[in-house]
């Protein structure tokens, strides 16, 4: 492959979670990192009802109602399943995903991307954590492993495609949607997902009682 040559761009699967640094902290939380340094897509998915049986359980400080969509994954496999199936949806031709962060240029595992440069790339991966990283004392070899990974990945590069995703200073990131099926994930639209949520809200009110009750002889005017 001829590293002048433009194949597709870079996307990154970025997992956070402050398990093990916080107390009680139990989630994984995924971003999708665009083409563009600091452009990200937030990951949310619609809760089950053994999700919110988990939160009941586990974290009943705010408790999500099956239809809504959360942020919040139990699992790291979760979160990293997911926002592949998201990205698919916003992907271009030729476009390759990553797991790790966009501003890491050390060989990263690829997720998803043509067969040969999975098995290539992920080889190289893997003999750059056989090998300790830059912590195992064997730099030289290391280095040369991280030249070889520029060289493959140079085609792929996180140049813009023309897609706007987060503006610096707005407040939300935008947002991709997934609900579970029965062996994994699948995409939801914004309209999908509003209408999902919508259902939602409007049958967990439907189900309370909003009959006004009162004591005998109260009087609201205190007449």
């Amino acid at each position: 492959m001829n590293p002048n040559e433009f194949v597709g761009q870079k996307w990154h699967v970025e997992i956070s979670s402050w398990r093990g640094t916080s107390v009680g902290a139990m989630h994984y939380y995924a971003k999708l990192g665009g083409p563009e340094y600091g452009d990200f897509y937030e990951v949310e998915y619609e809760v089950t009802p053994a999700d919110t049986d988990l939160f009941l359980k586990w974290d009943s400080s705010f408790v999500e109602k099956p239809g809504w969509f959360s942020r919040r994954f139990w699992h790291e496999h979760e979160a990293i399943d997911a926002t592949t199936v998201a990205w698919a949806t916003v992907k271009g031709d030729g476009d390759i995903l990553l797991l790790g962060r966009g501003a890491v240029a050390d060989p990263q595992k690829i997720l998803s991307g043509p067969a040969d440069l999975v098995r290539e790339a992920n080889a190289l991966f893997d003999d750059f954590e056989l090998n300790g990283r830059w912590d195992g004392g064997r730099d030289g070899v290391v280095a040369q492993l991280c030249d070889l990974w520029d060289e493959l990945l140079a085609p792929y590069q996180r140049r813009r495609r023309g897609i706007e995703t987060y503006v610096p200073g707005h407040k939300e990131r935008p947002k991709l949607y997934v609900r579970k099926t029965g062996g994994g994930y699948e995409a939801v639209t914004q309209e999908d997902m509003e209408a999902t949520e919508d259902a939602a809200i409007a049958a967990e009110v439907d189900g309370v009682d909003m009959t006004l009750v009162t004591p005998p002889g109260f009087d609201p005017f205190g007449g």
